[in-house]
């Protein structure tokens, strides 16, 4: 998606504060669903955490966006989110070791406080500044080559693939094309040009970049040093993808937990889960109680989804001393906790249960409503 002058990434961001589009959410998770991933891996967290840590860190974004404010200074967004999701890591390292999580990690974050290592993740290894932004750098490269990519003929990013990504001999993408070795180097050129120019923009759509700064020398072999590498990273995956897509179903949910949260009307005690379903439905906060609850298609279920995909009797859900787990009753289709079929599994805070084209979003009492709005760790 190409973004115009009007749409950059600080519009964007106060769209979001507002509520947002579909769209507006989209274009955000999608972002941002790669960057969380890459931060947490840093960490070296298995797999399926880091899927847990980027359902969190989003609902956490999206609880604080309302009350974040853009300081204006270089990289002010990157370290106010690098903040949540490091927060979100040391939740789970306290988690293995058995820990209460401390006061610290519901603080609003202050992007211009230094925070030490804890020692909850000493045991793994705190990344070094220029890990975090190495993985940020791609991420906006990425974005920059897609756009280009798009804005290119296709004839002209083939030669430009075979001859820089795949470092094919200039000679035989020639021959096999059936242009002359000299356009195949102006593609070349074109397109590394182009990259530049939409790489720049995009740190200057997300006040990420001194403007002053981008003529000099220093720029120039640093924003090289950048486009290689990450060129490289494409010649090693070669056709693959360079980034996966998103698994989890926040970035289409967003807009309508972010309404239902803004609006409060998820109960402050207690457990809840915020229903949502085909578009024509309005979303359901339905507050949990001690006990059972069946859910499926069938209308004696305590929670009816009427929709194919749906089991008569699907799952069960129960909740007991303030603690709830899904059970799934041998449904045809599964049923699934942040991207994961499961059998049963206990709920945190944040989880999104998937059955066929429904998302359950479980809240617990550890996240108050109205503390949503100022907390972001």
């Amino acid at each position: 998606m190409l973004m115009s002058q009007e749409h950059t990434r600080i519009s964007l961001l106060r769209r979001l504060q507002d509520g947002g589009s579909h769209d507006d959410w989209e274009v955000f998770t999608r972002f941002y669903w790669h960057l969380v991933r890459g931060w947490a891996k840093l960490y070296h967290c298995p797999e399926p955490v880091i899927e847990d840590i980027y359902q969190n860190t989003m609902i956490a974004v999206m609880g604080a966006l309302p009350s974040f404010r853009h300081s204006g200074r270089v990289g002010c967004f990157r370290a106010w989110l690098k903040t949540i999701v490091r927060r979100r890591v040391m939740d789970y390292f306290r988690s293995r070791a058995g820990r209460e999580l401390t006061q610290s990690a519901i603080e609003p974050v202050d992007e211009d406080r230094d925070e030490p290592v804890s020692p909850v993740i000493a045991d793994s290894r705190e990344p070094e500044e220029h890990e975090f932004d190495r993985i940020w750098l791609r991420q906006i490269m990425h974005n920059a080559f897609e756009n280009v990519r798009k804005r290119v003929k296709p004839e002209k990013f083939e030669s430009f693939k075979r001859y820089v990504i795949y470092e094919e001999p200039v000679e035989k993408v020639s021959r096999e094309l059936g242009i002359r070795e000299g356009t195949i180097f102006q593609h070349k050129s074109h397109f590394l040009d182009l990259l530049r120019r939409e790489f720049i923009k995009q740190l200057q759509d997300y006040q990420d970049i001194d403007v002053n700064s981008v003529s000099s020398q220093e720029f120039q072999k640093y924003l090289r040093n950048v486009i290689e590498d990450y060129l490289q990273t494409r010649r090693q995956l070669r056709q693959t993808a360079l980034v996966e897509s998103p698994k989890i179903p926040v970035g289409r949910d967003v807009p309508q937990i972010h309404r239902l949260l803004t609006q409060h009307q998820i109960p402050d005690h207690g457990q809840s889960l915020v229903i949502i379903g085909p578009n024509n439905i309005e979303p359901v906060v339905y507050p949990l109680k001690e006990g059972m609850l069946s859910i499926g298609a069938r209308d004696d279920m305590d929670i009816v989804l009427d929709s194919p995909g749906v089991s008569g009797h699907h799952a069960n859900l129960i909740t007991r001393d303030m603690q709830s787990r899904i059970i799934d009753q041998h449904s045809t289709n599964g049923t699934f906790v942040n991207g994961r079929r499961v059998g049963e599994w206990p709920l945190t805070s944040g989880d999104c249960i998937a059955i066929s084209i429904w998302h359950l979003y479980y809240l617990d009492a550890d996240t108050p409503i109205q503390e949503w709005g100022n907390r972001t760790g």
